[in-house]
């Protein structure tokens, strides 16, 4: 599991995957850390609950593919470019799932 730092002008964040963890402080709260707890939630739990959704509700809270795609455009960019680089071929998809 992952642990991420993302540290900006106005943020700092730590997020610790494996733990369930994060902690966040703030420029505007005086840098003072605010503990989380969250769960992770894996894909094969998930699918399960969005079918149900869609069943029960004929809808989930999953995001319009133009959204999903305007949010993760940038990461598609990169994952190209690295496998450009590594294969030596112009690569025009993402060959991720």
């Amino acid at each position: 599991m992952a642990v991420v730092n993302i540290i900006t002008e106005n943020n700092r964040i730590f997020v610790d995957e494996g733990n369930g963890k994060a902690l966040l402080a703030t420029k505007q709260d005086n840098w003072q850390w605010k503990n989380f707890s969250f769960k992770v939630l894996y894909t094969s739990d998930l699918t399960t609950k969005i079918a149900q959704s869609i069943i029960e509700n004929d809808t989930c809270n999953l995001p319009a593919v133009q959204d999903s795609y305007y949010l993760h455009k940038e990461l598609f960019c990169i994952f190209n470019k690295h496998i450009e680089l590594v294969t030596g071929k112009d690569s025009v998809l993402c060959p991720i799932t």
